[in-house]
């Protein structure tokens, strides 16, 4: 087997019966795909949304405590003012992280459809 002339021939294939059904899922899959790349996209974006909007939110706080802090003349102001930042402090991270879920949980699904 030489010579070009004496290579075997490959057989034409037969039609493939279930070639139209699986160019439809391939479809259908591409499109699933491209959805949830959107999906994760706009999560991602609402993600980074509300971690700026956090941030600004606990900057503007902290400076507010500092801010007190240095006008304090007891013991007691002093305490009653880290008692209300670590307060506010945690409320704003549970309610982060209730945000944050929620942007996820949004992001996680199809227009609101599991």
């Amino acid at each position: 087997m030489n010579k070009v002339s004496d290579t075997p021939k490959i057989p034409e294939f037969p039609e493939i019966p279930y070639a139209d059904a699986a160019s439809t899922i391939g479809a259908a899959l591409l499109d699933s795909m491209v959805q949830a790349s959107q999906s994760c996209m706009e999560g991602m974006a609402a993600a980074g949304e509300e971690s700026t909007r956090f941030l600004g939110l606990r900057v503007n706080n902290d400076m507010r405590c500092f801010a007190e802090m240095s006008e304090c003349r007891s013991l007691e102001d002093l305490t009653r003012i880290q008692q209300e930042w670590l307060s506010t402090t945690m409320k704003d991270y549970g309610e982060a992280w209730l945000r944050m879920t929620a942007v996820f949980t949004v992001s996680g699904t199809q227009k609101g459809k599991p």
